[in-house]
């Protein structure tokens, strides 16, 4: 029996599917652990957090105060651990958002701090407001691949109020974040798709500039 090039061309998709679905379960969260260690200071002990996933591997995420929150799959079988934490230990640092390539012998440091959702206020004056912003992850805006968007809302030097959307798509090049346009995206699209249960929302919290 003869087989036609598009019932190979299915059978070759549904293979890739499938190898693609195993990869990522592979790459789910299996534990997460929290240790002290020695700061440099004498007496001094900060928290370490390390994450392992069903596959066996185990990281420590170079962050202080650091939480793993997700993976994120890319379009090209990229895998990449979405999570907080800051730079420093008892500073005036704000947690943000970092992402990590995984698969490789260690979590490298990821050079880009995106910020966190949540409402910021003015360092000097904790009752002016300066910006807003929402954060959502997952197939938010499309249906093959993961990514990160911030819907942010912020007070500019003209004292008015400005809306921006940034998108964050990953690739084995790494967190490449782009402005999105009203006509490629809207906060509406986004919490329809948070509706269907394929994107969520990370909670915001508030804050203050750092000094």
């Amino acid at each position: 029996m003869k087989i036609s090039p598009l019932v190979t061309l299915i059978a070759i998709v549904a293979l890739l599917a499938t190898v693609s679905a195993i990869a990522d379960e592979q790459w789910e969260i299996d534990a997460v652990k929290y240790y002290e260690e020695e700061s440099g200071i004498p007496g001094v002990m900060v928290r370490r957090t390390s994450v392992q996933f069903k596959n066996g591997k185990q990281y420590v995420i170079p962050l202080y105060r650091a939480k793993p929150i997700t993976v994120l799959h890319g379009a090209d079988g990229s895998h990449f651990l979405l999570a907080e934490g800051a730079d420093c230990t008892d500073c005036d640092e704000n947690i943000g958002l970092r992402f990590y390539e995984l698969g490789n012998a260690e979590l490298k440091h990821a050079d880009r701090r995106h910020r966190y959702p949540g409402r910021l206020f003015d360092y000097m004056d904790p009752s002016r407001l300066l910006e807003e912003s929402r954060t959502f992850y997952g197939r938010c805006i499309n249906d093959t691949s993961d990514s990160a968007l911030w819907f942010i809302k912020y007070l500019g030097d003209d004292s008015q109020w400005h809306s921006v959307c940034g998108v964050v798509n990953i690739s084995k090049e790494g967190d490449n974040l782009q402005k999105l346009t009203p006509e490629e995206t809207s906060l509406q699209a986004v919490l329809g798709a948070v509706k269907r249960g394929v994107c969520i929302e990370l909670p915001g919290v508030d804050g203050t500039t750092e000094p």
